[in-house]
C-alpha cells in the first residue's frame, strides 16, 4: 500500500500568507469604508433621480473634519436650488437636540436625570397617577416611561403657536395610559420627548427655541438651524413634499410648538455637518461628560439620550432617523471611526422610498439597502385603491339592485329578512370603523395623525370607509321599505 507523505507547510510561509491576506482585507475593508465625496454626489444624484425626490442635503465628516456640505435638487416648487446652508426639517432627529440639552443641564446640577419628573413638574400626570410619580427624567430620555408610542403621535400640533403649547400638550398626556411599570419597557413615544420639551422650557424659564439657540446654535455657529421660526436671517428653508401615490406634492406644513422638542428642528448639511463634528469630537462647547462616556460604550446596545446604538456590519453605529409631514432624515455616527453622516430630504410618504438610510450607508461603507419603496408597499397602495373601486362598485350595484326591488314583496321569512338587513349593515359599519380607527392604529397613529403623514392612504381609507357608511345605512333602509310577501 502507498502512502503519501503529506508536509506541513513551512511556519514563516503560513505567517506571510496570513499577513498578506490580512492586509488585503484591511485595504477592502477601507475601500467599502472610505467614500469620496465625488462618489457620494454621484450616489446621491442618480438615485434622486431614480427614486423621484425633489430635494436633499447631505454632510459627511472623517476623522472628525467635514469633508462634505452640500445640497442636490430644487428646495420648492419654484425651482430654486438646495444649498449647503438650506435649513431642513430634520424631525425626529431633533430628540438627539433635546436630550443633550437635559445632559447639560444635569452636568450643570440643575437636575439629575434620575429624579422623579414630578420634582420639576408637579403637574404631571398618566391614567395611573402612581405611575406618573414614579418616573425618572432618564426614563422619559431612553423611552422606558410608560408611554405607548400611540400617545405621542396623537399630538402631532401642526401649526400652532401657541406659547404654552407644551404645557397644554403635557395636560393633554394626563389619559395616556401606561404599557408597563417604569423602565420597564422600551416603547419609543414623542410623548417622553414632549414632557422633556416643557422640563426645559421650566427650568430655564424661556421657550425651548431660545434654549437651543444659546445653548447649542450659537456655540457651534449652527447659522441656519433654529426650533419653530427662525430667530435671526437664514438662508431660505425647504419647502416639505407629501406623495400623492407616487406624485410629489409641495405641503406648507410648519411644526406645531407643542412637538418642539420631539421633531421640530430644522438644520442645514452644513450645520448638521457642525453638529456631527462637535459630537465626535467630544467637544467640551455643549458635549457633557455623560454623554461622551455613553458614545464610548462599546458594549451598549439600545437607546440612550436621544440616540439608537446598534451594531451593524460589525461596526458600532449611533443613529437617529426622522419622518415629519414632507421631510425624512437620517443621522449616523462611527464613534470608533470619528466618522459621521446625515442626510435629509425634502420628501415624505409610502411610496417615498429610502434613500435618507441608502445614502448613508453608501456614505459610510455600511451595507447597501435598497431606496426604491418595495413591491409589497407598491402592491398594498395600489391594492388599497383597487379595493375601494371595487368596494364603490359593489356598494352601487347593490343599491342599484335593492331600489329596484324596493317594491318587490320578500319571499323570505320574517326572521331571514331581518338577517339579510341587520348582519351587512353591521359588517359593513364594523369595516368603516377599522378603516378609520384600526388601521391608523396599526401605524400607531390616529386618523387625523395618518392624514398629516400619509394623505393618500387617509384618503383612500375615509373614501372607503364612507362607502361602507353609506352602504350600511341606505341599503337596509332600503330593505326594510320592502313589502313582505302575501300570505
Amino acid at each position: 500500500m502507498i502512502r503519501l507523505k503529506i508536509t506541513a507547510i513551512p511556519r514563516r510561509l503560513l505567517c506571510v500568507a496570513f499577513a498578506a491576506f490580512a492586509a488585503w482585507a484591511v485595504a477592502q475593508q477601507q475601500e467599502q469604508a472610505l467614500r469620496s465625496p465625488e462618489d457620494v454626489n454621484g450616489f446621491v444624484q442618480s438615485a434622486m433621480v431614480d427614486v423621484g425626490i425633489p430635494g436633499a442635503a447631505m454632510t459627511m465628516i472623517e476623522g472628525g473634519q467635514i469633508n462634505l456640505a452640500r445640497g442636490f435638487g430644487r428646495l420648492d416648487d419654484t425651482g430654486n436650488a438646495v444649498s449647503a446652508q438650506a435649513p431642513f426639517q430634520i424631525a425626529s432627529v431633533s430628540k438627539s437636540f433635546t436630550a443633550l440639552v437635559v445632559l447639560q443641564l444635569a452636568d450643570e446640577a440643575r437636575l439629575a436625570i434620575d429624579d422623579l419628573v414630578v420634582e420639576y413638574l408637579p403637574d404631571f400626570r398618566m391614567a395611573d397617577s402612581a405611575h406618573a410619580g414614579a418616573v425618572t427624567i432618564r426614563q422619559l430620555l431612553n423611552h422606558t416611561s410608560g408611554f405607548a408610542t400611540l400617545d405621542g403621535n396623537r399630538l402631532h400640533g401642526i401649526g400652532s403657536d401657541d406659547p404654552g403649547a407644551s404645557e397644554k400638550a403635557v395636560r393633554q398626556l394626563g389619559d395616556s395610559r401606561p404599557i408597563a411599570a417604569p423602565g420597564e419597557r422600551f416603547q419609543y413615544s414623542n410623548a417622553n420627548y414632549i414632557v422633556l420639551g416643557h422640563l426645559i422650557e421650566t427650568i430655564e424659564q424661556k421657550p425651548y427655541e431660545q434654549v437651543l439657540d444659546e445653548r447649542i446654535f450659537s456655540r457651534l455657529g449652527m447659522a441656519n438651524s433654529y426650533a419653530f421660526k427662525p430667530l435671526k436671517q437664514t438662508a431660505e428653508a425647504a419647502k416639505g413634499h407629501e406623495q400623492w401615490f407616487g406624485i410629489a406634492r409641495q405641503n406648507h406644513r410648519t411644526p406645531g410648538r407643542a412637538t418642539l422638542a420631539a421633531g421640530g428642528i430644522s438644520a442645514s448639511a452644513e450645520d448638521l455637518g457642525k453638529y456631527l463634528r462637535a459630537l465626535t469630537r467630544a467637544d467640551p462647547r455643549i458635549v457633557p461628560p455623560i454623554l461622551a462616556r455613553s458614545f464610548a460604550d462599546a458594549e451598549f446596545t439600545g437607546y440612550a439620550f436621544g440616540w439608537h446604538h446598534a451594531m451593524v456590519d460589525g461596526r458600532r453605529v449611533i443613529y437617529h432617523d426622522g419622518l415629519s409631514p414632507g421631510f425624512r432624515a437620517l443621522a449616523a455616527i462611527l464613534p470608533d471611526e470619528r466618522r459621521a453622516a446625515a442626510f435629509v430630504m425634502n420628501l415624505s410618504g409610502i411610496l417615498g422610498g429610502n434613500l435618507h438610510i441608502g445614502a448613508v450607508h453608501h456614505a459610510l461603507g455600511l451595507h447597501p439597502v435598497p431606496i426604491r419603496p418595495s413591491g409589497g408597499i407598491i402592491t398594498a397602495i395600489w391594492g388599497s385603491l383597487a379595493t375601494t373601486l371595487c368596494f364603490a362598485l359593489g356598494c352601487f350595484a347593490a343599491l342599484r339592485k335593492a331600489f329596484t326591488l324596493r317594491h318587490t314583496p320578500w319571499n323570505t321569512a320574517e326572521a331571514f329578512r331581518w338577517i339579510l338587513v341587520v348582519v351587512p349593515s353591521a359588517v359593513f359599519a364594523g369595516g368603516a370603523y377599522a378603516l378609520l380607527v384600526l388601521v391608523p392604529r396599526s401605524l400607531a397613529l390616529d386618523f387625523a395623525g395618518t392624514g398629516v403623514f400619509y394623505p393618500d392612504l387617509a384618503a383612500v381609507l375615509l373614501a372607503t370607509a364612507a362607502i361602507g357608511v353609506v352602504w350600511a345605512v341606505v341599503l337596509p333602509i332600503l330593505l326594510v321599505k320592502r313589502p313582505k310577501a302575501a300570505a
